[in-house]
C-alpha cells in the first residue's frame, strides 16, 4: 500500500513537470510568434538574412536568456543549427 502511494505521488511530480514543460513551450511559441508578427520593429541590422532575423526574434523573446545562451556564440551564416531545433 504504501509503495503504491509513492509511486503515485512521484506520477504527479512528473504530470506536473510535463504541464510545466509544456507551458513554458506555449509561452515561447507566444511570444516568438508575436516578435516575429512585429519583426517590422526590429533593427535593420536584423533583416539583413534569415539567420540574423533569427537571432533578432530570439534576442526579442528574451533578452536576458538570449545574452546568457547565445550572444557569445550567435549563430552564423552558413552554419547549421544543432541546438535550436
Amino acid at each position: 500500500l504504501v509503495l503504491g502511494l509513492g509511486r503515485g505521488a512521484e506520477g504527479a511530480k512528473k504530470g506536473r513537470a510535463r504541464s510545466l514543460s509544456s507551458q513554458m513551450e506555449r509561452d515561447f511559441r507566444a511570444r516568438k510568434a508575436k516578435c516575429e508578427t512585429e519583426a517590422g520593429g526590429l533593427p535593420e541590422a536584423c533583416h539583413r538574412s534569415p539567420i540574423a532575423r533569427e537571432n533578432c526574434v530570439l534576442e526579442c523573446v528574451s533578452g536576458p536568456c538570449y545574452a546568457d545562451v547565445y550572444a557569445s556564440d550567435p549563430l552564423e551564416e552558413g552554419e547549421i543549427d544543432t541546438v535550436r531545433g
